[in-house]
């Protein structure tokens, strides 16, 4: 049995043990029982032996006495020894009788056979079986029915018992052979059963203990073989099942690493919490961001509320009550309390449903707005105000003009309204750059505002032109704030060893309601009482009066209508050539193209000083129509000489749509032998909104011919952050206006930030204009902006293809391409 004590395997534990107990105690039951039931069949079959000897034993001496009586009887009857004698000597030869003796009546022995024993006993039927193996018995002697004696007999046990135990030896040997064989029986087959529930055990504590790859060895075709297949057919599904599961538990944990990664990387911060109780359950790791609280600080019984505004709490506490009742999702904006003391604004994004108890749980995102706060209130903030110098731009000084003059009609006393215009300012800006003379409109700003009271209104009409309502004045008043401005104006504003002279105005104004109650005829009026001051000599201020008008208009008609007449008779005009840089190898990318005038004594003349009028007196289209037939003429000349060259040509808004401006296009490259694919047509961004449909079929229609096209002054209406992706544009350019000033205003910065991503998400090509600095275009290209333009990277200059008239940087070793 010590065999069902070993085997198995290590820490089996107490179920192990028992099973093994289990199994050795059904054996040894089974061998006690056949041990016990053997040992009482053997008992059993020697008594029935015994009993049934002792039986024939009786009967056989019954039936030898009787015998012995009768023989004996007649030699007792006549008293004759001898006669009794000769009858017992019969039985001489009889091995089962040991002695026989016959007593007469008196009791005297009268015969005997053998040596009986001392015993005897003469009650007849008495029978005693000794220790001597005789079987003693006594039986009357009759004759006819009287006694004569007493017959004594022995009879031999040994025969029987030598039967008996040999029958229970035989019995003994057969049962012990059978226990023995039951035994080896029982242990084999108990050493079957119990090692197949072995390994049935074993593997059923492998796979307890995740040990899925266990399999039972299989051999044969039995019951046990069969469910050890089953077994193992089990085992290989768990394994399956557990790759499985394992691998969607990785695949779970790798979603959930992802997900933990993408909320901890969000720039906002997810929570979850009880919208009645306001206590948070969790937050992302932004948080620590968002306040520079801890996350752990961000549990705390009361936190969120605490870090709300005080001025909104109430407000966050009212639009929260109204969703607890059902859920429902909401957006609201408040401001919160940094770890730092000042105060940022967060928009939150929440939701608010029912958990799987019925509880209401908010769920949602906590958005860092400020930036975007403080964007809009700038946007609000230039739609009043004008961006270089902060003053109010022409729209609402109009407003504010409008409301003045309401004002002094309802209550009956007159204002002024004083335009002032800086004299040779455009000296400045075509001598040492925009850069410098935006610095000196933005000293002359403060000076400004400097000198003008506290209810006067300055405000920028555009330009180097600037005015001021005063509410209540008289001519007097004015005159002394003209002198005034005068006086601080003849002070240098600028240090610079190229300009060191002072810069004068001219002024002009009108008093309202006397000259007019409406703010464009007023505005108009100052206007032409400033060009009369230029007129006389500059640096002076003039009253309007009747006839400034018409003598402001025949002048300018006789001067510049004789003018642009003569310069397009004479072939007058011509190109200037302003390369745009890609910031991030300094090659050139292309030209824009400038049209210049030249004017008597060989002066140049640009555009501004004579497209108004030209316009106004309907000179414009032929204008148009030079500067396309020209410039691409230009770039068929730059193929022809081996040279080519790219070019940027300014399209006026009044051209989108036309058909006859397409053909000229058409006819003119192929008269030249232009590449279409190297010539830029740039659109004014609010020409192209004011009409999109037309627009965007002109755009295509170039596309289409294989030239490209650029959105000019990117940003300045606001409104193409809406129409970009409904115009087909290849390129756009950003407006000056945002990167002037990029190195020290934020919002300009975030603004060419947005206009460059947007850009860039539509596969379009962005430039940045006025470039001034290094710096600023360092700051271009950190922004993501693809080109640069400005007089850092290089001025407008002329000369291209032999003609110092048309040859792009002559004399400075040019650019490469």
């Amino acid at each position: 049995m010590s065999m069902l004590g070993k085997g198995g395997i290590d820490g089996r534990g107490k179920n192990g043990t028992k099973g093994r107990r289990r199994s050795t105690w059904f054996i040894l039951s089974i061998l006690a029982i056949e041990v016990v039931s053997l040992s009482a069949l053997v008992w059993n079959s020697v008594r029935i032996i015994t009993t049934s000897h002792a039986q024939l034993i009786e009967s056989s001496a019954v039936q030898v006495n009787d015998l012995l009586s009768h023989s004996v009887a007649r030699g007792l009857a006549a008293d004759d020894p001898a006669l009794v004698q000769d009858a017992l000597n019969l039985l001489h030869n009889n091995d089962n009788l040991v002695y026989v003796t016959v007593l007469d009546r008196s009791g005297r022995v009268v015969g005997a056979l053998g040596n009986p024993p001392e015993r005897f006993r003469e009650d007849p039927g008495v029978r005693e079986s000794g220790g001597d193996g005789v079987y003693d018995t006594a039986s009357p002697i009759r004759l006819y029915g009287q006694r004569l004696g007493t017959l004594h007999t022995g009879h031999s046990l040994e025969r029987g018992r030598a039967f008996t135990a040999q029958t229970r030896l035989q019995n003994t040997v057969i049962a012990g052979i059978e226990i023995v064989l039951t035994i080896l029986a029982t242990l084999l087959l108990g050493l079957f059963f119990t090692r197949n529930l072995r390994r049935l055990e074993e593997g059923a504590l492998a796979l307890s203990k995740g040990d899925y790859g266990y399999r039972i060895p299989v051999s044969g075709q039995d019951e046990f073989a069969h469910v050890a297949k089953s077994f193992n057919q089990m085992a290989e599904n768990l394994t399956t099942a557990q790759a499985e599961l394992e691998e969607k538990n990785r695949a779970l944990e790798r979603q959930a690493r992802h997900f933990r990664t993408l909320l901890d990387g969000v720039e906002a911060v997810v929570v979850e919490g009880d919208p009645t109780t306001r206590q948070l359950t969790y937050v992302s790791q932004e948080a620590g961001n968002l306040l520079g609280h801890p996350v752990a600080e961000w549990f705390r019984p009361g936190f969120w509320l605490d870090h709300i505004h005080p001025e909104d709490q109430e407000a966050f506490l009212a639009e929260l009550s109204g969703h607890q009742g059902e859920p429902g999702s909401f957006t609201h904006d408040f401001r919160m309390l940094h770890h730092d003391g000042h105060a940022i604004w967060v928009r939150a994004i929440n939701a608010v449903d029912r958990d799987e108890d019925g509880a209401l749980i908010l769920r949602g995102l906590l958005l860092d707005v400020t930036e975007e706060k403080r964007s809009a209130e700038r946007i609000i903030y230039l739609a009043d105000h004008d961006p270089l110098t902060d003053l109010f731009n022409r729209g609402r000084f109009q407003e504010e003009l409008e409301r003045n003059v309401t004002y002094a009609q309802s209550y009956g006393h007159e204002g002024a309204l004083l335009v002032l215009g800086l004299d040779r300012f455009k000296y400045i800006n075509d001598t040492l750059g925009h850069g410098t003379g935006d610095y000196y409109l933005r000293r002359v700003a403060s000076a400004l505002n400097s000198l003008v009271g506290d209810v006067d209104i300055l405000g920028r009409l555009g330009g180097d032109e600037f005015a001021v309502i005063r509410p209540l004045a008289t001519a007097e008043e004015i005159r002394e704030l003209a002198e005034r401005i005068r006086a601080r104006l003849a002070r240098p504003l600028l240090e610079s060893e190229q300009y060191t002279s002072a810069i004068t105005a001219s002024m002009g104004v009108v008093f309202f309601p006397r000259h007019g109650v409406h703010a464009d005829d007023l505005l108009a009026k100052a206007d032409a009482a400033l060009g009369t001051a230029k007129e006389e000599g500059r640096d002076r201020l003039h009253v309007y009066h009747e006839g400034d008008e018409a003598i402001g208009r025949m002048r300018a008609k006789i001067k510049w209508e004789d003018r642009i007449r003569r310069a397009l008779r004479e072939d007058r005009f011509l190109f200037h050539y302003q390369p745009i840089i890609r910031l991030d190898s300094r090659i050139v990318s292309h030209y824009e193209v400038l049209l210049r005038m030249e004017a008597e004594g060989g002066e140049l003349v640009g555009p501004g000083a004579f497209l108004d009028t030209a316009e106004r007196f309907g000179m414009i289209g032929e204008i148009d129509r030079w500067v396309l037939e020209n410039a691409i003429r230009v770039q068929g000349e730059s193929r022809r000489v081996g040279r080519p060259v790219t070019l940027a040509v300014n399209l006026s808004g009044r051209h989108l749509g036309r058909a006859d401006i397409l053909e000229l296009m058409n006819t003119a490259i192929e008269s030249h032998g232009a590449d279409p694919r190297a010539l830029i047509f740039e659109v004014t961004e609010t020409a192209a909104v004011e009409n999109i449909s037309h627009a965007r079929q002109f755009i295509h229609s170039l596309q289409e011919r294989g030239c490209r096209v650029a959105l000019d002054d990117f940003g300045v209406g606001l409104s193409s952050f809406h129409y970009l992706k409904n115009l087909p544009v290849d390129m756009v350019k950003i407006d000056g206006s945002f990167v002037r000033a990029l190195d020290r205003d934020d919002f300009d910065r975030r603004f060419v930030r947005a206009m460059s991503d947007l850009a860039e998400s539509l596969g379009i090509e962005s430039v940045g204009e006025f470039v001034e600095s290094q710096r600023i275009a360092d700051l271009l290209r950190e922004l993501g902006v693809d080109m640069g333009q400005g007089f850092h990277l290089g001025p407008p200059t002329s000369g291209f293809l032999g003609d110092s008239r048309q040859h792009p940087n002559a004399g400075k070793g040019g650019w490469e391409e």
